[in-house]
């Protein structure tokens, strides 16, 4: 009474039968609350508002992807830019066009093996870390879900989205006139 002043926001009992209190409480505390709910049914109104937050996150997910495949193409782009005479060199003494485009694609393979691995990881245990710090919470509710499948899959995915990046200076490096970039030197 002291803190609430005998108005309590919500209060949580702990019990062997939540349905039988719930139904007790609703009997014989008419009009001193809004509601009496079991855990099981609070969770259930929660998980129906969270269904929309889920949404959200989705949609962020989806954009983080997206911006970092743009990202990535135009690291790609850039890079080979400051290469192009590199390669021009290499290919006019030494190397062959398609072992140089294994060499491009090899390291684009490597890079996104290791950070799509990172980042598969940090988020595994992220993932847990906040799983538990809900689960730990009374009253907050929002299942989180790791589906080991749907992660490998995705992991799959991106190398591939990633590794497929380089495709972007495979063609301007078979665009390029090695005599123009040669020129230059």
């Amino acid at each position: 009474i002291t803190l609430f002043h005998d108005t309590p926001g919500m209060v949580l009992i702990r019990c062997e039968d939540p349905d039988m209190i719930a139904s007790q409480i609703n009997k014989y505390g008419v009009g001193l609350f809004d509601s009496c709910k079991t855990v099981e049914q609070l969770h259930a109104e929660e998980a129906s508002s969270y269904s929309s937050l889920t949404k959200v996150f989705i949609a962020i997910i989806g954009v983080a992807l997206g911006m970092t495949i743009i990202g990535m193409t135009s690291n790609q782009l850039i890079g080979f830019e400051g290469r192009r005479k590199e390669c021009a060199v290499m290919l006019s003494t030494s190397m062959s066009k398609k072992t140089l485009v294994s060499i491009l694609f090899r390291e684009s393979f490597l890079s996104a093996v290791i950070s799509g691995t990172t980042g598969l990881v940090v988020g595994s245990i992220l993932i847990y870390v906040v799983k538990t710090a809900l689960t730990s919470s009374p009253t907050l509710y929002l299942p989180i879900e790791y589906k080991p499948l749907s992660m490998i899959l995705m992991w799959i995915g991106m190398i591939l989205i990633f590794s497929l990046t380089v495709l972007f200076p495979i063609r301007s490096l078979n665009k390029m006139k090695i005599s123009e970039q040669i020129k230059c030197e």
